[in-house]
């Protein structure tokens, strides 16, 4: 299959390189010029948390413009925020049959889509597999998780089955469903309570199990967020996200630290306004009050304001 990876940072790269490796033609897209210099000299390595699985890829990168063939997958890694700018650079690689998939967090990436395409082209998800960028062209991953996606117009035909096979072959735990909106939400309910919680307390997961009233504040915000789900006829389960989160916070992976707190460190823009904000302005638009995430994408774009004076 020939694909465009839009975004080269960890997840992009990770994907990159294990899709390469099993034998797709794959090309990734990126604006900042130091790591396409840094994957086109030394190409892509791919290190676990445990050490033991090292590998290394040459994978084809290039700024969007530069990139002019139709390819067949397009698959989104940009943050949020900057998808339209993404794809308004892309365009040009969109072919007849060309399907664009977004695993990107927060809510409202289906919709921002439409806004370029019909539904058949539209192919949104999740995935719960981990990357950590070390460098410009070096990520680290428990090869660990599953990538769970859907066709915005609900047919699993056999271009569907084509999206599953490449990723499958690339040793990518994955599953394609006609309807997977309540594991958005659910994931989106995971995001606001801990990469949020994390980000504003500086701490890695495991810090918000330190105090109880830290588990509380996770909890009541995936209570609000899922509540907001069933507003909208989406079955969210609480209890399986408050079950994940205790994994993450308690489990081996206690001491690893969220994209966002890794934004909030690094002092850039956060995705908070897909994530706590867009629950937000899903509540709204129902008339629901969502005071938990509504105070932590106050919090969040402070912070963010605020990077120049912060002592």
């Amino acid at each position: 299959m020939r694909i465009a990876i839009v975004g080269a940072g960890a997840m992009g790269q990770l994907f990159g390189a294990l899709l390469q490796q099993s034998g797709n033609d794959v090309t990734l897209l990126e604006v900042d010029e130091r790591t396409i210099d840094a994957v086109q000299e030394n190409g892509i390595t791919v290190k676990t948390y445990d050490g033991e699985d090292v590998t290394h890829q040459a994978v084809p990168i290039c700024r969007p413009e530069t990139q002019m063939a139709p390819v067949d997958l397009v698959i989104l890694f940009v943050k949020t925020y900057d998808s339209e700018r993404a794809l308004d650079q892309c365009m040009h690689i969109v072919g007849e049959h060309t399907s664009f998939l977004t695993l990107q967090n927060g809510l409202g990436n289906a919709e921002m889509l439409r806004r370029y395409m019909g539904e058949e082209h539209i192919l949104v998800g999740i995935t719960t597999i981990n990357s950590d960028r070390e460098g410009l062209f070096t990520v680290r991953t428990s090869n660990q998780g599953i990538v769970k996606f859907m066709p915005a117009d609900g047919v699993v035909g056999p271009y569907v089955q084509s999206v599953v096979d490449a990723l499958a072959g690339a040793g990518i735990d994955v599953e394609a469903h006609e309807d997977i909106w309540a594991d958005i939400w659910q994931k989106c309910a995971y995001n606001a309570a801990l990469n949020a919680t994390s980000a504003v307390c500086r701490v890695p997961c495991g810090g918000m199990g330190i105090m109880n009233k830290g588990m509380d504040l996770c909890n009541d915000i995936i209570d609000e967020a899922c509540g907001i789900a069933v507003a909208y006829g989406i079955e969210a389960d609480a209890s399986k996200v408050k079950r994940d989160l205790r994994t993450k916070i308690f489990g081996p992976e206690k001491n690893h630290c969220t994209s966002m707190l890794q934004d909030v460190m690094a002092k850039r823009r956060t995705e908070c306004s897909s994530i706590n904000g867009g629950l937000v302005a899903k509540a709204r638009a129902k008339g629901i009050e969502a005071p938990y995430n509504e105070v932590m994408f106050n919090l969040l774009r402070s912070i963010e304001s605020t990077y120049d004076i912060q002592v």
